[in-house]
């Protein structure tokens, strides 16, 4: 089996809000081979850190 063209191990992403710290990726792990479609999403607004 051939190496996937992307791989994320362990990806942790926080930010600092009014509020505090908010994880919004915590303990990723992901691999996209050769042709595959990918596509993340989530709630509106939650991709831009504060």
């Amino acid at each position: 089996m051939a190496e996937p063209l992307i791989r994320i191990k362990n990806l942790y992403r926080r930010f600092k809000s009014g509020e505090g710290e908010v994880t919004i990726l915590n303990d990723l792990n992901l691999e996209i081979e050769a042709g595959e479609m990918v596509a993340i999403i989530g709630r509106r607004g939650q991709a831009n850190p504060p």
